[in-house]
Formats: C-alpha cells, sequence, structure tokens
C-alpha cells in the first residue's frame, strides 16, 4: 500500500513538469509590489524594535521604583522569595 503512495506522487510530480515547464531566466523578475512588500516588512520591524526597548525601559523603571521584584528577589529556581516586610 505504502508503495502504491509513493507511486502515486511520483506521477503526480511529473505530471506537474510537464504541464507548468520552468520559465526562462529572462521571464523572470522582481517585482515592485514585492519590494514594497519588503519595505514594509522591514518598517514593521524597526517599529516592533522600538516598542520593545520602551517596554524593557518602563519595565526597569518599575524595578527601580520597586513595583518589580528584582532578580535578589527570586531564589536559584527563579521563585519569589518573601521577604519579612511583604504582605
Amino acid at each position: 500500500m505504502h508503495h502504491l503512495v509513493l507511486l502515486a506522487g511520483d506521477a503526480a510530480t511529473s505530471a506537474l513538469r510537464l504541464a507548468d515547464p520552468v520559465p526562462e531566466a529572462k521571464d523572470v523578475k522582481a517585482g515592485w509590489t514585492a519590494f514594497a512588500i519588503f519595505l514594509l516588512l522591514l518598517a514593521a520591524v524597526v517599529v516592533l524594535a522600538f516598542s520593545m526597548a520602551k517596554q524593557f525601559r518602563k519595565a526597569q523603571r518599575s524595578r527601580e521604583a520597586g513595583i518589580l521584584p528584582t532578580q535578589h528577589d527570586r531564589d536559584a529556581r527563579g521563585n519569589r522569595v518573601r521577604n519579612s516586610g511583604d504582605a
């Protein structure tokens, strides 16, 4: 049964190659649409990087203000250690 599936897959691949030949190199070119999509993706990465940096700065300010726990407030496993003054 497994061999029939492989044979059918090979036949389908061969049929696609015959029906859809490889285009010539002179017929293939990158378009302006792809370039615009590339620039939009690049802009999205830049926006996300600035947003992440802003969130890191905000978290650092909260940590310095004592709102977030620091690394010293955690044990070796990463669990928060409660001080005697914690509620």
